[in-house]
């Protein structure tokens, strides 16, 4: 009888731990969509504000001033 609940106790270790690994891939899986909608709606903005391209750009916000004449 003693071996019947070891036994038992072993499977449902060993289901509950692959739900673990599923629910852990879920997340990840669920994770890296959030991060692509993001990027999906924030890259068109950014590029807007700051200039296309993939390097990035850079918004100057002081005053730019002619060069004084020498």
């Amino acid at each position: 009888m003693r071996s019947h609940l070891e036994f038992r106790s072993h499977a449902g270790a060993v289901a509950s731990l692959g739900d673990a690994f599923g629910n852990m891939a879920d997340a990840v899986i669920d994770g890296l969509m959030k991060i692509a909608l993001q990027q999906m709606l924030i890259r068109p903005l950014g590029n807007l504000l700051f200039g296309g391209g993939e390097g990035g750009g850079v918004i100057c916000l002081a005053p730019s001033y002619p060069a004084l004449p020498n």
